[in-house]
């Protein structure tokens, strides 16, 4: 699992609050960066105490200090923050200044906004895979030549659709006679398969999403999710053009 440790770069321009503009100006000329968009300000301790973005270093006074055209305080992550928890940070605050600090508090670097986006980006083609019944390492348009590959892609989900479809087959099947007795029921198993797809579509977007956040409680999840299916359940059971069809059978079967 990666870490904000690993999309993070120590080349970023440091310096102390009390530094003036023209000397942090010439600093920046010395030597390239990976990452220039803010210089950020840090005490005797290399402790974090703000950051001054590039374009209000260029328009202040040379003889200014840093500490006097800081900006807002940049977003604050931990190197052993999940990576992708903080790309989802930084998007949902608007905030392209991620600096990490390691667990006493030390500034350690920033992350660059480009590996930021890179890394969203390649979330999103896994999680697009996924939704289509791939595996996260199925082959990218341009290499669609490994068979190999994309057989291995496919065919285990393919097979887990197949166990459950048996599976539902199986549970049908204890129904058997209720089935014979009302064939009319059967009419109402494509919307029950519908019912349960798509509540199941549900829950599943709702728990990736507390998952990227690393903020999941598998018992309150599994609890909540539950109590929301039953009463998912009981609403579409009050459904009133049911009673009407079932009226109108009843009616059309009657001597």
């Amino acid at each position: 699992m990666a870490t904000a440790a690993d999309l993070m770069t120590a080349a970023v321009p440091q310096a102390h609050p009390n530094a003036m503009v023209a000397e942090t100006m010439e600093s920046l000329r010395s030597r390239s960066w990976d990452e220039v968009g803010h210089i950020y300000l840090l005490d005797e301790r290399s402790q974090l105490v703000g950051q001054v973005p590039i374009e209000r270093l260029l328009v202040a006074p040379l003889d200014a200090r840093l500490g006097s055209v800081r900006g807002n305080s940049p977003l604050i992550v931990r190197t052993g923050d999940n990576a992708e928890t903080v790309a989802l940070l930084a998007v949902e605050q608007h905030d392209a200044d991620v600096a990490v600090l390691d667990p006493p508090g030390r500034f350690m670097g920033a992350i660059p906004i480009g590996r930021l986006l890179a890394l969203l980006h390649e979330e999103h083609v896994d999680d697009i895979l996924r939704m289509g019944g791939l595996a996260a390492f199925h082959p990218a348009p341009p290499k669609m030549e490994g068979i190999t590959q994309i057989v291995r892609a496919r065919v285990p989900w393919l097979l887990i659709g197949l166990v459950g479809g048996f599976l539902a087959g199986g549970i049908a099947s204890l129904f058997e006679s209720s089935l014979k007795d009302n064939i009319t029921l059967a009419f109402f198993l494509p919307l029950v398969v519908y019912m349960a797809d798509a509540v199941g579509t549900q829950t599943e977007t709702i728990l990736v999403r507390a998952l990227a956040y690393g903020k999941v409680t598998l018992g309150a999840q599994l609890l909540r999710e539950g109590t929301v299916g039953l009463s998912s359940s009981a609403v579409s059971s009050d459904c009133p053009l049911e009673p009407a069809y079932w009226s109108g059978a009843e009616r059309d079967r009657s001597p």
